[in-house]
């Protein structure tokens, strides 16, 4: 006798579906997909120490001028200084620390 096969489905409401104007995407990630559709991209050059060196880590974000930038790419010189590119958070943006 052949194995019967049993399919189970669900329906979500509107509000719980990931893309469409009411899904997840747009209600939770919209400020996201601003960044990423249409970056804005800084770069700058900054003077640390030794310490400040050896504290930095990529993955936190940078506060400057009154906006945080999250760093795509950072290039150390021999001379302490750090050349950075950088992403632009959206306002409202609170980093995670």
């Amino acid at each position: 006798m052949p194995k019967k096969e049993v399919y189970k489905s669900a329906s979500f409401d509107d509000s719980l579906k990931f893309g469409g104007t009411n899904g997840l995407l747009n209600k939770y990630y919209s400020g996201y997909q601003a960044i990423l559709n249409r970056p804005i991209v800084a770069e700058f050059n900054v003077k640390l120490s030794d310490i400040e060196l050896h504290l930095f880590k990529e993955i936190n974000p940078i506060y400057i001028d009154g906006s945080y930038y999250m760093p795509i790419t950072v290039t150390v010189q021999t001379n302490g200084v750090v050349n950075c590119k950088a992403i632009k958070m959206p306002p409202g943006f609170k980093p995670k620390l």
